[in-house]
This record gives structure tokens, sequence and C-alpha cells, in this order.
């Protein structure tokens, strides 16, 4: 049923994905991302991250205590001028490294990423996009497996990525009951998150702010044309 529905929706809009509008003066958007024993992927994605074509964008850093190479290859970033890191020597758990992150940004939208993921060039640009809408607080990326051939664990993964987000988000936010914007890759309104009062310690912190901004009686969206890609778990241990 919802893939019919999502269909009906794609043909109503003439089949096809409009290209992207760049504001004429573009907001100051901060993508923070918490990074733990990041040091093989951190680089790869801050660089994925400045091939964005949205041309206002800062990267924030928080380091979550990691005990590999990260802070240094991040201590490094930061003095090219790529990114700005923020060191957290203990371990506090993601939803305070992401709390510190928001407090140090200045963006008007938050972009909240994991540090193993890459975007599309015009991911941002899309992510964006919904909050034309003054009533949307928040947008859902897509997600995609960047892996999906690499074994039939992954290839299974990414027929799940498709059906349970890339459809099935679609659908509840079509029908205005979204109620998770992941923490792979999604955005809000950064006054917003000062309200509620940014995540919450413990598991699906993602969902619980997600439900906080709704009910200030604020619209969830889903970009589905801004596509982060994630690497999938290739073995059943992981």
């Amino acid at each position: 049923v919802t893939d019919f529905y999502i269909l009906v929706v794609w043909l109503l809009k003439g089949g096809r994905t409009p290209q992207p509008q760049l504001p004429t003066d573009p907001p100051l958007v901060s993508v923070v991302m918490p990074a733990l024993n990041e040091e093989e992927t951190i680089e790869y994605t801050v660089k994925s991250i400045r091939e964005q074509e949205y041309p206002n964008l800062e990267i924030v850093v928080i380091d979550d205590g990691s005990t590999d190479r990260t802070p240094q290859i991040c201590k490094a970033l930061a003095d090219r001028g790529w990114i700005r890191f923020l060191r957290m020597e203990r371990r506090p758990g993601k939803s305070a490294a992401l709390n510190f992150g928001v407090r140090a940004c200045r963006g008007e939208y938050v972009v909240f990423m994991d540090t193993d993921s890459t975007l599309d060039r015009g991911a941002i640009i899309r992510l964006l996009e919904p909050f034309q809408d003054p009533r949307v607080g928040a947008v859902a990326g897509n997600l995609e497996v960047r892996n999906r051939g690499e074994c039939l664990l992954t290839r299974f993964q990414a027929l799940e990525y498709i059906t349970a987000m890339s459809v099935g988000r679609r659908f509840k936010a079509h029908a205005g009951i979204l109620s998770i914007v992941p923490g792979a890759f999604g955005a809000f309104r950064r006054s917003l998150l000062e309200r509620v009062g940014g995540h919450e310690p413990g598991p699906g912190n993602d969902s619980d702010l997600t439900i906080r901004v709704r009910k200030l009686a604020n619209r969830v969206a889903f970009a589905g044309d801004a596509v982060c890609l994630t690497a999938a778990p290739t073995t059943w241990r992981s």
C-alpha cells in the first residue's frame, strides 16, 4: 500500500525530481558530528561535506573520548581550517557530545551526521528545502547502504533501508506521522533544539528528540533526495 501511495505522489509531481533551489542569501548551516574512535573514516567524511554544493557551512566535530588517533587527525583538520574541533577528555556519551556541539555551533540550522557516512553533493541543499515551510521544525534525510554489493548481508540491509527508510519514511511524512529524524543524517531548526533542551541520554535519543520537537506543533518532513551513504555491517556478530 505504501509503495503504491508513494508511486502515485511521484507521478502527480510529474515523475521527476526538481533541481534544488539555492537561497539567494543562504543561512549558515552547522554540521555537528560526534566522533568515537573514527580514525579510519573521519577525514573521508569531512571531505565529502566540504564538497557540498551548499556554500555556507561550518563543520563541528566533537571527540567523545577517543582512544585511537581520531583527536590527532581532527586537530590537523582544524589547523587547515576545515573543521572546528572540540575534545572531551572523558567519555560522557553521544547525547552529551551532540549537545556540546550544538552549544558551540553558530548555524541557524543544525545537521546531525555520523562520522562514518558520506553525502551526495546536493544532499544538504535538498535537506534544507522543506524548511521553506515555516511549520517544518525538522527534516529527515534519506539513508542508503554504501557497501551493498559487498556480501549477502549488506544486500539484505540495502533492501531494508529502501523499504523501511526510503519508502516507509516518505509515506509517514506525507501522512503527517513521521516520528524520527535519524541521527545519521537529519536537520533541525536550532531555535527548536534550544527550546526542547537538546538530546536526552540513553538509547533512541534521535526519536526522542524528534517527538519533543513535534510537540511544539511543528511538522517533521522527509527529504528523499537528500542522500547519505553509510557502511552496513558485514558480519552477523557486528
